[in-house]
């Protein structure tokens, strides 16, 4: 059900419940990155050594320009060492409230070691406008490339997200591809978790290219974002069957020893963030194989990341006893694992968000009483 608000101290409540309500469910504002992780008990699970989910030959450098569209806030780039030629880019959208690299410096730090840079746009937290939002991280994109250009493969293109940041993804794709006509030899999508898509229409989304190769990676024990927000986003996307897959991470616990599959996997701070197996395993893993068959078209990459379920690209190893953690779940037909009541944000509440973001607006989803978690 949408609410109207009626009066504009209930209004300013509500801008102020969208700024914190993400980063509160799930357990990730920036205030708390101080708060101690979960003890690490995954110490003696062996690292993967190479191939895909191992880390990189590449020291990672970093510069950093001014975002113009947010006075003051830097975009950074996240750069191979060692390579003179222009090397593939991903453009990293973050989750609410996790506007600094360092919410994802796991992540960054592993994709920039494989050879490809990373460029990190922050978008305007502190605005509950969308477009406002959307606006700063195309703005942030633009002048890193502006600025850095020559440094990057603009026939290569990658858009990496979480959260948020994952829902406007295919809306970036679409000015990256289509209207700037990046991507021409190969382009990925990796979809962490996503919020809802906004800015893009169906028509738009029909315009992207064959060549993209997307993945939409959701977490069993996420509470935050409904599984069919991903689900909508999955099956909206145009582009062929084959081009697309979607991935159920799940927990795995032996011993005591537990890897939860929580909203926060992709995050190395934040409260009940942390750095563990799964990282490596699922995001790093999956990552390097979506990279390798979109941006060289490698065979084996193409089983990994794109395997219909096969072993090769389900099963993730075992714990130091030989006990198997527990598989991926892998689907061109995907069904949700929850009821949309489980979530905090439903999928029935797009609309309401979308008019919440409006220039103006004044209705919003019941996700408003979030103040009160």
């Amino acid at each position: 059900m949408i609410t109207a608000l009626a009066y504009a101290g209930s209004m300013q409540a509500v801008r102020i419940a969208f700024a914190c309500v993400i980063c509160v469910a799930s357990f990730a504002c920036s205030q708390a990155d101080s708060a101690a992780a979960p003890e690490r008990c995954d110490a003696e699970i062996e690292k993967i050594s190479s191939g895909f989910g191992a880390r990189g030959p590449h020291e990672v450098g970093a510069v950093t320009v001014s975002n113009p569209r947010w006075p003051g806030q830097q975009v950074s780039l996240y750069f191979p060492e060692g390579i003179s030629a222009p090397v593939p880019v991903v453009f990293f959208g973050h989750g609410n409230d996790l506007g600094e690299p360092k919410f994802y410096a796991a992540l960054i730090d592993h994709i920039a070691s494989t050879g490809i840079a990373v460029v990190f746009s922050p978008y305007l937290i502190g605005s509950n406008v969308h477009v406002d939002r959307y606006d700063a991280f195309r703005a942030g994109v633009d002048v890193a490339v502006e600025e850095w250009g020559e440094r990057l493969d603009l026939a290569r293109v990658g858009f990496v997200g979480h959260s948020y940041g994952a829902g406007a993804l295919p809306w970036l794709a679409h000015h990256a591809l289509v209207e700037r006509g990046w991507g021409t030899e190969g382009a990925l999508l990796f979809s962490l978790a996503p919020w809802f898509s906004l800015a893009v229409s169906p028509a738009e989304l029909r315009e992207l290219p064959e060549q993209l190769r997307a993945l939409f990676v959701v977490f069993e024990g996420d509470k935050v974002n409904d599984h069919r927000i991903a689900i909508a986003q999955y099956r909206g996307l145009a582009v062929p069957d084959d081009g697309k897959q979607y991935v159920l991470v799940r927990a795995s616990e032996n011993e005591g020893c537990k890897l939860p599959a929580r909203h926060t996997l992709p995050q190395s701070v934040g409260l009940r963030a942390r750095d563990d197996a799964l990282d490596e395993r699922v995001l790093f893993r999956l990552f390097d194989a979506l990279a390798a068959w979109a941006f060289v078209g490698d065979a084996a990459g193409r089983t990994v990341a794109f395997g219909n379920g096969g072993s090769e690209q389900i099963e993730l190893g075992s714990w130091p006893d030989g006990t198997p953690f527990v598989s991926l779940v892998v689907s061109r037909d995907p069904q949700p694992v929850h009821e949309s009541s489980h979530y905090l944000f439903q999928v029935d509440d797009r609309d309401g968000w979308i008019r919440y973001g409006e220039p103006g607006g004044d209705a919003v989803s019941p996700g408003d009483a979030a103040p009160g978690l």
